[in-house]
């Protein structure tokens, strides 16, 4: 049962806490930085694919999926999907599946997937959870399934599919104990981040790709990337206003240097 959340810049505590955070390090994209940085470009960046496995009361939940790495690994579909761009690096090691195992958790344990957006880089890995609510806003579902070319960074056969249980919200909700998402257009036009409250840590915000970097937050720098680019700035202010009001950590997914400094699974947060 979701619990709503009034939408704007402030989100009262839920009363709840997650028990535990595990980042997840699922390979990294070769990038001009003005993919991630809105008018800055010139400087060749490697960008984590991170995801986020949060350990709940009901549950566990994934935020964001990463790359399939059956379109990068196989040469006929890595031509077809990422013609005239560069495919993400994915290590044997590095792939959700493995990535999980570090923290003792198989696919079937996961009951919510939130995806921050459809992109590539994020849904890759829907197919691996028929049995979880698949947790999107409305506005990014009806966008995505308007989409027909991979060019487009939407890749229908990673998550258009029989076994796909979608869940689809409408602005804030609590999915889970602790886990609640958060409305943030703009990047793409349904796209939404996560606020993850820890008993001991604190509140821990996961942006998704509303800001890929820390710099996106600190200096109010836009996305690379956006459907909109008004929208995507109210976002990054949004997110910086919760951020402030709950003196929340932020894990950004994109960030190298945010992650050279994370703790990885099997570390966690508690």
């Amino acid at each position: 049962m979701l619990r709503r959340v009034v939408g704007g810049s402030s989100v009262p505590p839920s009363g709840r806490t997650a028990r535990r955070l595990y980042p997840l390090f699922c390979g990294y994209e070769v990038i001009d930085i003005s993919v991630s940085l809105r008018g800055q470009t010139g400087t060749t960046i490697a960008a984590p694919v991170g995801c986020f496995l949060v350990e709940t009361d009901s549950g566990y939940v994934l935020i964001d999926s990463g790359s399939n790495e059956q379109l990068v690994w196989d040469p006929v579909l890595c031509t077809r999907y990422y013609a005239g761009s560069c495919p993400p690096v994915i290590r044997p090691g590095d792939t959700l599946l493995e990535r999980l195992a570090t923290a003792n958790v198989d696919a079937s344990q996961i009951t919510h997937v939130v995806i921050s957006h459809l992109h590539g880089d994020h849904g890759g890995g829907i197919r691996h959870f028929p049995q979880a609510s698949i947790v999107i806003q409305r506005p990014e579902y009806e966008w995505a399934m308007s989409l027909t070319d991979p060019a487009s960074g939407y890749f229908r056969c990673d998550w258009d599919l029989p076994t796909t249980r979608w869940q689809i919200v409408e602005g804030d909700a609590e999915i889970a104990p602790g886990v609640t998402v958060l409305a943030a257009y703009g990047h793409t036009p349904g796209h939404q981040a996560a606020l993850i409250e820890l008993e001991r840590t604190g509140a821990v915000l996961i942006p998704g790709d509303a800001g890929d970097m820390v710099r996106n937050f600190t200096e109010e720098i836009g996305p690379g990337g956006a459907t909109d680019v008004d929208a995507a700035m109210a976002a990054i202010r949004r997110l910086n206003a919760i951020r402030a009001e709950r003196q929340a950590l932020l894990y950004p997914g994109h960030d190298l240097s945010a992650w050279q400094t994370l703790r990885q699974a099997p570390d966690f947060y508690d």
